[in-house]
């Protein structure tokens, strides 16, 4: 009864474990050392490369398409000589949608530790890219608005007051040098015969 009710608890963890892998929103692929397809989840068939039955036994070339195949082709070879591999990827799928893919690849080694396939894990990190892309884009900007203003800027940290930027308007105001004022306290903007006044005031402020 022990054994029967063992077995039944092991199949029913497997079978769970079947359900969650295939459900994930990350794509998941079990490829073997031929380099075809044994296992494909939801994800990966949403992706646009056919049904289950059209993706399993096929080479991974043949599905993805040659092009595309020739871009990850030294990754594969890498998890097939027995190394973990990450990278990064932007290619149009089988569905024709563009994504930027985070791709992990884990072998997979039998008794004797010879590589008999791999895992491989991708997940769409497209939405993260594009607001990357949109904040360096904004930096970039907010950078050149300040160079270029006809007014002296100095960007200064709010808890410490050291300078942290100026423009060249700011430079040619006080006659200074970036690495002069880079670093240094706001105060030094000021008169030396004020400096202790706007010290006084910075230190109210920040206190």
């Amino acid at each position: 009864l022990d054994n029967l009710a063992l077995r039944k608890a092991t199949a029913e963890s497997a079978s769970l474990s079947r359900v969650v892998t295939y459900n994930v929103p990350a794509a998941i692929a079990y490829i073997d050392a031929d380099r075809r397809y044994q296992y494909v989840n939801r994800a990966f068939l949403d992706w646009g490369y056919g049904s289950e039955g059209e993706v399993i036994g096929r080479l991974v070339e043949e599905v993805l398409g040659a092009e595309f195949y020739a871009t990850i082709a030294s990754y594969v070879e890498q998890v097939l000589e027995g190394e973990e591999v990450r990278y990064e990827v932007d290619r149009a799928h089988g569905d024709g949608v563009q994504r930027f893919v985070q791709a992990s690849y884990v072998p997979d080694r039998d008794d004797e530790g010879r590589v008999r396939g791999f895992f491989a894990l991708l997940s769409d990190i497209t939405s993260l890219k594009t607001a990357e892309q949109r904040a360096a884009e904004s930096e970039s900007r907010y950078r050149t608005l300040v160079a270029q203003a006809n007014d002296a800027i100095a960007v200064a940290d709010r808890a410490t007051g050291e300078l942290l930027e100026v423009n060249e308007r700011m430079l040619e105001l006080t006659g200074r040098r970036a690495d002069e004022l880079v670093g240094k306290s706001q105060v030094v903007l000021h008169p030396p015969e004020d400096m202790h006044v706007y010290r006084q005031i910075f230190e109210q402020q920040s206190g």
